[in-house]
């Protein structure tokens, strides 16, 4: 998602015909580059889909996203709102209005990383779009946005993407950049914006470069240039010195929703291989929270906080005290170790090593991830062996 917003930021100084290049030489960030309405939006989806919790339902996410964009709208009032999407902003009773405007794409992109499947990132992303953008190109725009975006989070390659779009969309993504760069003007409508957007990234070798591309046709920059960027971010990345940059344009309000969007996206959607970093976080806090003050103060204040795991001999007083509380056994260790087995492969691997190999007890949070993962059979079976 964040992509998306480095991508507004990027292209917002050349915004409108008058603003336009045709060029890829230009600085990536200059004092005029700022965050703009995609920016908005895309987060209010992404408060929308957050306030579901655990089950996301049409209905709940449809009053979530009406509510979540208009309190966001009128948060940021000048951001660059389209006329008609101003007024929906403060009607009193909101309805679509038949718009088959490029907003329903710029803004889709969480719902392409909050789910992992075709089904339901077409079908949240209908969604997204129709509360305004109910027109069917409206709503086109944002599913063949979201769907390449999933399709670069699965691996899939540029070539089988263009394909993928092309069939299920009847997008035509067989001009070139060269092709369409010279009589591109400034168009805000999804069938004007979203394949140009899509073959900016077709013919990029890498995120920085789709983000220059793209903002080198001219047209609606900002906008074309966010739905390019999300689907590269998927992609490739983001390098981390343009994340950085990216984030000093938003102010404390937006950089909090993007934080917690990313705790939430960490624990929903991280492959059961990779820990994340609010994983690793709730473990070690996990563990030292066991300590008496005086016993943690020996710890430096980067572990305290979480912010880096233990060295060898960090672990070995920590989990020393950590045992000892839980009057960890051997013939403890060895029933954590077989009802760690009952997982599967991916779920075990979710697990530190150590536990792997039953050198101490589970955490809170370990605890409950072991519930996640764990089938039925294992925990009637064996249960919950630690804390």
């Amino acid at each position: 998602m964040l992509g998306a917003i480095v991508g507004d930021i990027v292209g917002s100084p050349y915004e409108f015909t008058r603003n336009n290049i045709k060029t890829t030489d230009f600085p990536l960030f200059s004092k005029r580059s700022q965050f703009t309405d995609d920016t908005v939006m895309t987060l209010a989806v992404a408060e929308a889909l957050m306030l579901c919790g655990e089950t996301i339902t049409e209905d709940k996410f449809e009053a979530n996203i009406i509510r979540t964009m208009r309190d966001f709208g009128l948060r940021y009032p000048g951001a660059g709102y389209g006329a008609r999407f101003s007024g929906w902003l403060t009607a009193k009773n909101p309805q679509p209005y038949s718009s088959f405007g490029n907003g329903s794409a710029m803004r889709v992109s969480p719902v392409a990383w909050a789910f992992d499947d075709f089904k339901n990132v077409e079908r949240f992303a209908s969604v997204s779009a129709r509360v305004t953008h109910n027109h069917p190109e409206g709503i086109k725009g944002a599913q063949a946005t979201a769907t390449a975006i999933l399709l670069a989070r699965q691996g899939k390659t540029q070539a089988e993407i263009k394909r993928s779009i092309e069939g299920l969309y009847g997008y035509d993504l067989s001009r070139t950049l060269d092709e369409i760069r010279p009589k591109y003007y400034h168009v805000e409508s999804c069938q004007e914006t979203v394949p140009e957007a899509i073959t900016a990234f077709l013919e990029a070798e890498g995120f920085e470069d789709a983000v220059r591309k793209a903002v080198s046709l001219g047209g609606d920059s900002d906008t074309l240039t966010a739905i390019t960027a999300s689907i590269a971010e998927a992609a490739w990345g983001i390098p981390k010195e343009i994340e950085a940059e990216a984030l000093t344009r938003l102010d404390q309000f937006l950089r909090d929703v993007l934080a917690r969007w990313e705790t939430w996206r960490g624990k929903k959607n991280a492959p059961a291989t990779q820990r994340t970093e609010y994983d690793n976080r709730q473990i070690i806090l996990g563990l030292l929270e066991y300590l008496t003050p005086e016993q943690q103060v020996k710890f430096p204040s980067d572990v305290r906080r979480g912010d880096r795991w233990f060295s060898d001999d960090e672990k070995e007083l920590c989990y020393k005290v950590f045992n000892a509380r839980f009057d960890w056994t051997r013939e403890k260790a060895e029933d954590l170790i077989q009802s760690l087995n009952h997982l599967t492969p991916a779920h075990r691997a979710w697990f530190p090593e150590d536990v792997l190999e039953g050198k101490r007890g589970l955490t809170s949070y370990e605890n409950q991830m072991f519930h996640q993962f764990g089938n039925e059979e294992a925990y009637a079976k064996y249960g919950v062996l630690t804390i």
